[in-house]
C-alpha cells in the first residue's frame, strides 16, 4: 500500500541553477486585441459584459466580485525541455492518496520565470483553438505586472461547472478542484447559450492564483493546492501516472505555448512537457499593461489629435527603466499629456522636460545647436515639423536618426530647411539605449520622450521675451501684454528667450516651460503676510531700471492704487536686495506679479506694452492675512520663525467680537502683545474662576459659529505646551455664542504664573499649539496658577547654621508648595525685600539651604505662594 501523503521540496535549488544557468528561454508577451476565442470566422465569442469587444483582454473576478482585467499574455517557448526549463514551470510536489491508492489531493510547486531579453521573437504555433500567431504588432519585453496564472485543467468549485457541457466543450471526470486560488478567471463555456442578458456568453469558473510582479531575471513562486472529489483519481486515469512521474522526477507539467486569447474552451488534460506545441494549453499566464500604462510609461506632450500623443493615437512612449532618460530626472503616465504649448508633461507631477535646451535660435536656412543632456550612453532620434503642417512625416522632419549619445551633454547641430515655415511648431526628440529604427509613435522598452513648442524665425526677426501671468492679466500680444526686444546681454537672471507670443500659466511658469527656464531674476519669499515687510532679490546682468507690480487685492488687474510697488528703481548689476511693505488690507490668495528691467527708465512705466531691451518676469506671489499669537517667544512658539500658531483671515471662524491682521507674531510678557497692536482683539475666554491645583476652572468662550476649539496650559512652566496632559482640550465642538469648557488643573502643576494657548477653527481633526490654519483665531493669555496652601500655619521648627551654610527646616502639609525666603536684618533695613533662596518644594519636603557670606546677619521666613487664591 502506498503511504497516504508524499512530499517532495528537495529539487528547488536544481530547477533555479538550471533556469539561470540556461538562455532566455521565455516567449515574448503579446496583447490580447481580439475576442477570447475565434472558432470561425463567423461564430465569435465576445467578452464579459463589462468589455463587450474584449478589447481589454482576459478578465478576472475576486471573491469579493471585484472584476480586472489582464491585457497580455506571457508563454513558453517551445524550446522549454530538460526537467522544465521553461518561462512556465511546475512540479507536484505533494501527493496524498486514499486507502484505495487513488490521489485525492496533490500540489504543485510553480515558477514563472521572466527570462525575456530585448529582440527575442515567439516561435509557437497553431493549435486545435482555431488561434494562430497573427499579432503583427510589437511585442513586450520587460516586467510582468500583476501577474496572474490560471490552471485550465481544474475548476473553482464542484458546483462551478455548467449545466450541460455541447460539443465543441467537453468535461473530464472526476474533475480537479482548486482549493487556494486567489481569484476565478472568464471562461467560455457554451455558445449555443441564448438566455437573455447572455449575449455575451461566459462566467468566471476557472482558478488564477496572483504572483505579483515579476522583473526581468526574476520569478515568481506559489504553490497551487488541488483536490479530487468523491473517488479521487484512480490509477488508469492518464492524470495520474503524469502527476506521480513528476512528483517522482520533478518533471514540469505546466506549460502554454499558444495565442491563446482565453482560458481554454474545454476542461484540460495534465500531461508532461516534451517541449513540442501543444493542442491545448493547461496554464495560461496574464499580466497587466493597464498597471504599466498608470505606472511605469513616460509619454509625450505635443497637441493631440494635431500631433499623435495619445495611447489611442499610438503616441511615443517609453517603458521607464531606472537611470535611463534625459536631463536630470523623469516621471510616468497613464496617457499622453497633450496640449497647446506642449507643456503637459511639465505640470503634470515632475517638471522632466528638462534633456533639452535649444542653444541657438531656429532660423530658415542656418545650422541650429541644441544640447541634449543623456544619464547614460545611447541614441537619439528627433523630428522638428519644418512645415508647420501638424505632422512629422514629412522627409525633411526627421532631425537627428539613430545619434550616438553619450552619457552627460551633448551638443549637437541640424540645419533649418531654408523652405521651412516660419512661425510656432513642435518638436519630438526619443532617446532609449536600444539601437534600430524609431519612429515618432508607438512603444519603446527604455528610455525617454520630450516634445517642445519651437519658433521657426526669418533671419533679422526681432525676438521678443513675453510675460506668463495667468489668465486675466494682460500677458497676450492681443491685450498688449508686456514684450521686450532681445538685446544680448540684457535680461534680469542668468538667461533669456525668446517667445512668439504671451505664454499665460494659471502659476505664472509657461515662460519657464517654454524653451529655457528663463524666469530666475526675481527671488520672492514664499509668503507675504499682511502688515509685513519682506525682501526680494533682483538680479540684473547690468545696470538699469526696475518697474514691478503686485496685484494685492487679487483681482486679476495690477492697475489699482498702491499695486507698483518700484517705479524706475535703479539697479546696479548683480544681486539687489528689495524691501517691499505688504499694506494691511490684501486680499489673501496668489495673484500675480509684474518686474520688468530696462537699461533706461521709461517715461510712463507700464505693465503693457513693449520696451527696447531688457526682460519681463511674471511670478505667483502668496499673499496671506494671517491672526498670530502674542505669547513670549523664544520660550514658546509665536514667530513665524519658529513656526508659531497663525490663522487665515478674515473668516467666519473667530473668538469673542473681533479679530484682527498681524503681519507676525506679538510676543510680549504679558501675552497682550496683539491686544495692543491694532485691534484688542484677545477677548473671546474669560475665566469664571481661578486655576487652583487639582481643581476645575470654568473658561467661557464666546465663538461666532459652530467650529472646533483647542486649547493648552503650560502646566510645569518649563516654557512650552508639549508636556503630557498640557493639552487641556482638542478639538472640542463649539456653538455659535456662549460656550463653557471645563479646565482641570493637575495636582502636580507648578505654582506661579504661567501661559494659556487656545485655537478656534473649522478643523474637527484639532490643532497643534504651532502650525498654520485656514481659518479662525489664536488667543494667547497670562494667567496664574494658584494652591490652597497648607492646612495650618507654617512653623519653623529648626534654623541651623554650620560655617556659611544656614539650614531651615518646618512643618509642612503634603501637596502643598513651599518657598523659603531670606532678608537682611528687620531692625535696622527700612526697605525690606524677602528674597527666595533656592527653588520651590512640595510637602512633605520641609527643609532648605542657603550658603551665607560670613559676618552677614539674616533673617528667614518660609511662604506657600500664591496660597490661597484671591477671593471674587
Amino acid at each position: 500500500m502506498k503511504p497516504s501523503t508524499l512530499s517532495s521540496f528537495g529539487g528547488l535549488a536544481l530547477l533555479i541553477t538550471l533556469v539561470c544557468a540556461g538562455t532566455a528561454l521565455a516567449a515574448p508577451s503579446l496583447p490580447i486585441t481580439k475576442p477570447p476565442v475565434t472558432i470561425s470566422p463567423t461564430n465569435a465569442l465576445t467578452g464579459p459584459e463589462a468589455d463587450p469587444a474584449s478589447a481589454q483582454g482576459q478578465w478576472f473576478m475576486d471573491n469579493a466580485g471585484t472584476e480586472s482585467v489582464r491585457s497580455h499574455e506571457f508563454y513558453d517557448d517551445v524550446s522549454g525541455v530538460s526537467m522544465g526549463i521553461a518561462a512556465i514551470t511546475g512540479y507536484v510536489n505533494s501527493i496524498t492518496y486514499d486507502s484505495a491508492s487513488n490521489i485525492v489531493a496533490f500540489s504543485i510547486l510553480a515558477t514563472i520565470w521572466n527570462d525575456t531579453s530585448a529582440g527575442e521573437v515567439s516561435t509557437f504555433g497553431l493549435n486545435s483553438h482555431g488561434e494562430q500567431l497573427n499579432f503583427a504588432g510589437q511585442v513586450y519585453v520587460g516586467t510582468l505586472f500583476e501577474a496572474k496564472l490560471t490552471a485550465s485543467f481544474a475548476i473553482t468549485a464542484i458546483t462551478n461547472v455548467p449545466a450541460s457541457w455541447v460539443s465543441p466543450y467537453s468535461e473530464v471526470l472526476p474533475y480537479i478542484v482548486a482549493t487556494n486560488e486567489d481569484q476565478a478567471a472568464w471562461y467560455c463555456w457554451n455558445t449555443n447559450d441564448q438566455t437573455g442578458g447572455h449575449d455575451t456568453p461566459g462566467d468566471y469558473f476557472v482558478p488564477t492564483w496572483d504572483f505579483g510582479d515579476i522583473a526581468i531575471g526574476q520569478s515568481g513562486i506559489r504553490t497551487l493546492d488541488f483536490i479530487v472529489p468523491g473517488s479521487g483519481l484512480d490509477p488508469i486515469d492518464s492524470r495520474y501516472a503524469a502527476l506521480e512521474q513528476s512528483f517522482t522526477n520533478k518533471s514540469d507539467v505546466l506549460f502554454n505555448r499558444s495565442l491563446s486569447l482565453k482560458i481554454s474552451q474545454w476542461i484540460d488534460s495534465i500531461a508532461a512537457d516534451t517541449g513540442e506545441e501543444y493542442a491545448g494549453s493547461d496554464v495560461s499566464v496574464f499580466h497587466d499593461t493597464n498597471g504599466i500604462m498608470e505606472e511605469v510609461l513616460d509619454f509625450g506632450d505635443a497637441p493631440d489629435p494635431t500631433y499623435p500623443t495619445l495611447l489611442a493615437s499610438d503616441g511615443a512612449r517609453h517603458l521607464v527603466v531606472p537611470g535611463v532618460y534625459m536631463g536630470a530626472a523623469i516621471d510616468t503616465e497613464a496617457d499622453g499629456q497633450p496640449n497647446a504649448t506642449a507643456t503637459g508633461d511639465d505640470i503634470n507631477k515632475s517638471d522632466d522636460e528638462d534633456g533639452v535646451t535649444f542653444v541657438t535660435p531656429l532660423y530658415l536656412g542656418q545650422s541650429a545647436t541644441v544640447d541634449v543632456t543623456c544619464s547614460v550612453s545611447g541614441f537619439l532620434w528627433a523630428w522638428m515639423d519644418f512645415d508647420i503642417n501638424g505632422s512629422w512625416a514629412g522627409p525633411p522632419d526627421m532631425i537627428f536618426s539613430n545619434q550616438a549619445v553619450t552619457a552627460g551633454m551633448n551638443n549637437l547641430s541640424f540645419s533649418v530647411p531654408v523652405s521651412a515655415t516660419s512661425g510656432t511648431s513642435f518638436a519630438r526628440f526619443r532617446f532609449t539605449t536600444q539601437q534600430g529604427t524609431l519612429s515618432y509613435t508607438g512603444l519603446v522598452s527604455d528610455g525617454e520622450v520630450e516634445d517642445y513648442e519651437v519658433t521657426l524665425r526669418e533671419e533679422g526677426e526681432e525676438e521678443l521675451d513675453f510675460g506668463d501671468a495667468g489668465v486675466g492679466y494682460p500677458t497676450l500680444l492681443a491685450n498688449n501684454g508686456a514684450r521686450h526686444v532681445i538685446v544680448p546681454g540684457v535680461f534680469m537672471g542668468l538667461q533669456i528667450d525668446a517667445e512668439l507670443d504671451g505664454q499665460p500659466h494659471p502659476s505664472a511658469v509657461g515662460d519657464d516651460l517654454a524653451n529655457l527656464a528663463d524666469e530666475d531674476g526675481v527671488t520672492l519669499p514664499a509668503v507675504f503676510v499682511a502688515g509685513s515687510t519682506v525682501q526680494v532679490a533682483v538680479v540684473a546682468s547690468v545696470a538699469g531700471f526696475l518697474n514691478a507690480w503686485i496685484d494685492w487685492n487679487s483681482n486679476t488687474s495690477w492697475a489699482d492704487p498702491g499695486e507698483q510697488v518700484f517705479s524706475n528703481l535703479s539697479l546696479s548689476a548683480g544681486i539687489n536686495n528689495l524691501a517691499v511693505l505688504v499694506p494691511l488690507t490684501v486680499v489673501a490668495g496668489g495673484p500675480h506679479s509684474r518686474w520688468r528691467f530696462t537699461t533706461y527708465a521709461p517715461p510712463i512705466p507700464a505693465f503693457t506694452g513693449a520696451e527696447s531691451d531688457g526682460e519681463v518676469e511674471d511670478h505667483e506671489v502668496r499673499l496671506e492675512v494671517l491672526d498670530f499669537g502674542d505669547a513670549p517667544d523664544p520660550a514658546y512658539p509665536t514667530l513665524l520663525v519658529n513656526d508659531g500658531a497663525r490663522h487665515r483671515t478674515p473668516s467666519g471662524y473667530y473668538l469673542g467680537a473681533l479679530i484682527d491682521a498681524d503681519p507676525e507674531g506679538r510676543p510680549s510678557a504679558n501675552a497682550d502683545g496683539d491686544d495692543v497692536d491694532n485691534l484688542a482683539d484677545e477677548d473671546g475666554v474669560i475665566p469664571q474662576g481661578n486655576f487652583v491645583l487639582g481643581q476645575t476652572n470654568v473658561l467661557q468662550v464666546t465663538a461666532s459659529t459652530n467650529g472646533y476649539f483647542d486649547g493648552w496650559i503650560d502646566f510645569n512652566r518649563d516654557g512650552d505646551w508639549s508636556d503630557a496632559g498640557e493639552n487641556m482640550v482638542s478639538g472640542l465642538a463649539l456653538t455659535q455664542g456662549v460656550n463653557y469648557v471645563n479646565a482641570a488643573v493637575p495636582l502636580g502643576a507648578s505654582v506661579g504664573e504661567t501661559y494659556a494657548r487656545v485655537r478656534f477653527s473649522s478643523s474637527a481633526a484639532g490643532l497643534l499649539p504651532t502650525g498654520m490654519a485656514t481659518d479662525g483665531e489664536v488667543e494667547d493669555y497670562k494667567i496664574t496658577i494658584y494652591q490652597q496652601g497648607p492646612s495650618t500655619n507654617i512653623v519653623i521648627t529648626k534654623l541651623v547654621r554650620t560655617g556659611q551654610v544656614a539650614r531651615i527646616r518646618w512643618t509642612a502639609t503634603n501637596d502643598v508648595t513651599y518657598e523659603t525666603q531670606a532678608t537682611t536684618n528687620q531692625l535696622k533695613d527700612t526697605n525690606i525685600s524677602w528674597q527666595a533662596i533656592g527653588g520651590t518644594v512640595v510637602g512633605p519636603v520641609n527643609e532648605q539651604a542657603e550658603t551665607n557670606p560670613a559676618g552677614r546677619l539674616r533673617m528667614y521666613r518660609v511662604v506657600a505662594p500664591y496660597a490661597p487664591p484671591p477671593g471674587p
